[in-house]
């Protein structure tokens, strides 16, 4: 049998798409969660425009570990991009923050931050 085999790690409606390639916030979570204790295991996928399809490079907001430094950022993020892509098949831009910067959820943690505003139903159309 030939042709494209996909793994789906993650619900169909969560998926994303960036440069075609089908992106679950799950595998994000599993390559970050892998890096732990050098990171602390928070992050948000930035959203620009409405997904599906996301604009390259999938931005990501991650906090460091307590111990990590400033001068080891670099490394540690060069690391983090040849993982992403050797497993999701992608490289994103990553934004640093400081441990426990972001938000904590007692549920469901939110994965996705949305930048874009949503337009208001029944106005479809092209200007």
């Amino acid at each position: 049998m030939s042709g494209f085999r996909y793994k789906i790690v993650g619900r169909a409606d969560d998926m994303l798409k960036v440069k075609g390639v089908p992106v679950y916030p799950a595998a994000i979570e599993g390559v970050i969660h892998s890096f732990v204790p050098r990171l602390t295991g928070a992050f948000r996928i930035v959203l620009e425009e409405r997904p599906p399809r996301v604009m390259p490079p999938l931005k990501l907001k991650i906090e460091h570990g307590e111990n990590v430094y400033q001068g080891d950022l670099p490394a540690l993020e060069q690391e983090i991009q040849e993982k992403m892509h050797r497993d999701v098949k992608i490289r994103p831009a990553i934004i640093w923050l400081e441990p426990n910067t972001l938000e904590r959820a007692t549920k469901k943690t939110q994965l996705l931050e949305r930048l874009y505003e949503d337009k208001p139903s029944g106005q479809g159309g092209k200007a």
